[in-house]
């Protein structure tokens, strides 16, 4: 019976560093995608306010 216990617990962890393989690529995909706002004025027209 402990034996099925490792093998069930094996299959979820291996389930589980896929999953968060998969996320870290979505988030490196979309950082690559997304455009560069560190350089961008977040009040471009400072009279405005």
């Amino acid at each position: 019976m402990m034996t099925l216990y490792l093998f069930l617990l094996m299959v979820f962890l291996q389930n589980l560093s896929q999953l968060a393989s998969i996320n870290y690529d979505l988030v490196i995909k979309n950082s690559k995608d997304s455009p560069d706002n560190s350089n961008s004025n977040p009040n471009p027209n400072p009279s405005d306010t």
